[in-house]
């Protein structure tokens, strides 16, 4: 007699059990949905048991975290994600189960949703996958660089900028030296090289105070103290022609041999010419 009932009560479980895996809705939707989503939205997912949904958030974003109402060892709902994707998967584990999902992005948005599963209602379809879309104002917080970054990634920023540092700095080492190298070698040129063979009307009045005028083999210097910068003509077959200068260190520079012109300013002029020999 209890061998009977024990067989009953064990064949009334498995019965139980069947009839809450009765799956009643309709099929399961074979295109993805896409959300608009604002800052203040909640979405709502349909799922179902044995089959999987992927919540797609944009492109730019990043999974930092997620949290389920209803999620654990002892929870109805499983929830799959990585740090270095867009996508949560969740999955019910119950029948007719309802819980919450908050996903936090890089940016620092908190998607949140509903979820239901929906097995047990008739004529509902259960989604695959969702793709949440930005509105304008978000798509706009998208733009911004990411508040959160993954440990490895920030770890190889960090490289990275210590690198460009050092390569900078060893740049800058490698100019000063190629600028000690290159004053060294002018001092040392300077007495042999620089010819101040130039005849000119030396004077302590404005707008010509003339200390000196020199060349190298290449460029023209005048060096004075002008109360306005003059213009400079070189002279060829009896004819000025204007030539441009740069300016360095109190010395007019003249990227070329001048053996004659002249210095003006308004009508007033100053001549100079370079002696033979």
């Amino acid at each position: 007699m209890r061998k009977c009932s024990l067989s009953f009560l064990f064949a009334g479980s498995l019965l139980s059990a069947q009839t809450e895996q009765k799956i009643v809705s309709g099929e399961l939707s074979h295109e993805a949905r896409v959300i608009l989503y604002s800052k203040r939205a909640i979405f709502d997912i349909s799922a179902q048991i044995r089959t999987e949904v992927a919540i797609v958030l944009p492109d730019v974003e990043k999974v930092v975290a997620v949290t389920c109402g209803d999620a654990g060892d002892m929870g109805n709902w499983i929830t799959v994600w990585s740090p270095d994707s867009n996508v949560v998967v969740v999955k019910p584990a119950k029948q007719g189960a309802t819980t919450s999902i908050n996903i936090q992005s890089n940016h620092g948005i908190i998607y949140t949703g509903v979820l239901h599963e929906i097995s047990l209602t008739p004529g509902a379809h259960a989604d695959l996958k969702v793709y949440v879309a930005p509105n304008d104002q978000m798509r706009a917080a998208l733009d911004q660089a990411p508040k959160y970054v993954d440990a490895k990634v920030a770890e190889s920023y960090k490289h990275d900028a210590e690198a460009a540092h050092a390569e900078v700095e060893a740049t800058r080492k490698q100019a000063a030296a190629e600028l000690g190298r290159t004053k060294a070698e002018t001092e040392a040129k300077y007495p042999t090289e620089m010819k101040f063979g130039y005849t000119f009307a030396h004077g302590k009045k404005a707008p010509f105070v003339v200390n000196a005028i020199w060349h190298d083999d290449r460029f023209t210097y005048i060096s004075g103290n002008f109360s306005e910068p003059p213009a400079v003509y070189e002279t060829k077959d009896g004819q000025p022609a204007l030539i441009d200068y740069q300016y360095e260190n109190g010395v007019y520079i003249l990227r070329k041999i001048v053996d004659q012109g002249t210095l003006r300013v308004g009508k007033k002029q100053m001549a100079f010419a370079k002696q033979a020999g």
